[in-house]
């Protein structure tokens, strides 16, 4: 796998570094975005703490400013003594490209804007992929038929709706939308809000774990749960259920089509194109990966 991050003050990313290595992925590379020094020097504490050694590559190497890390980056680095600031192994693109030369079988995960994935593509217009998943993308629920989706208020009415990650380089996803992929997927915005975890999930989790010893990734991981307080507050796990449908397809259902851009956001029309986009979960499943991190 080639992954795309823009790892920082949100934990999502960071719980999915753990959740995919703990499962036994072959990363190949971490690519950053846009690449902060303090963002190599988190991801370079994971691959440590958990005994891997993964190029980092990233988006911008002009990107300087070792104190503008927030929030729960912010508390890893003073608990830990995170350098703040770290040096990549190179630009994302030419690292991309370096291992997809290598391996044309190589499977795409964005968990962050496609900063260095979308310049891979742009210049390599004739790449064709296996397997492209992103966290991402929003599909209506009047779209589809699924009987088992879960509604929020905030999404009713809606076709389209701005997507963080597809926004943050929207010329790329465009791209990704374009390029040949065989396996290309969308894990949704309106199907990612409705997956929380809170002190409840973080209860179940820690009672999952009593009495057995963690591999090194999932040791970080409840470490770092540690560090974000879940006892007290709650977070949307869209980078983690991104991991969970991409090892697991069979815990979501999809809709097949194609994702487009408005102004006012993203949507999805549905059709026979080969594109598919997450419309509902099975919860129980999902949470069971996730808490095993398998």
């Amino acid at each position: 796998m080639i992954l795309e991050t823009d790892i920082g003050g949100d934990p999502d990313d960071f719980f999915a570094i753990c959740y995919l290595l703990n499962a036994g992925v072959n990363i190949k590379a971490i690519l950053v975005s846009p690449g902060h020094p303090y963002q190599v020097g988190l991801v370079r504490f994971i691959c440590e703490y958990c005994g891997v050694n993964i190029p980092i590559g990233v988006s911008d190497p002009n990107k300087c400013h070792s104190t503008d890390y927030t929030g729960f980056h912010k508390k890893m680095i003073m608990t830990y003594g995170i350098p703040e600031s770290q040096k990549s192994d190179g630009i994302g693109y030419e690292i991309a490209e370096s291992i997809y030369k290598d391996d044309p079988n190589v499977t795409f995960l964005a968990i962050g804007p496609m900063k260095n994935l979308g310049e891979f593509m742009r210049r390599n217009p004739l790449i064709h992929i296996r397997k492209f998943y992103m966290q991402g993308g929003f599909i209506g629920y009047d779209c589809h038929t699924d009987p088992n989706i879960v509604r929020l208020p905030k999404f009713e009415g809606k076709t389209v709706c701005r997507s963080y990650n597809p926004g943050g380089d929207i010329e790329a996803c465009k791209l990704l939308t374009r390029t040949y992929v065989d396996d290309r997927r969308f894990i949704s915005k309106n199907v990612n809000h409705t997956i929380l975890f809170d002190s409840a999930k973080y209860a179940e989790m820690l009672s999952v774990w009593e009495g057995r010893t963690p591999e090194a990734p999932y040791e970080l991981f409840l470490k770092a749960a540690v560090a974000y307080d879940f006892q007290k507050r709650e977070k949307k796990f869209h980078d983690p259920t991104a991991v969970a449908c991409l090892l697991h397809p069979e815990v979501a259902t999809w809709a097949e089509g194609q994702l487009y851009y408005t102004s006012q956001g993203w949507g999805f029309s549905v059709g026979q194109t080969g594109s598919r986009i997450t419309t509902s979960v099975n919860y129980s499943k999902l949470w069971e990966y996730i808490m095993e991190g398998n």
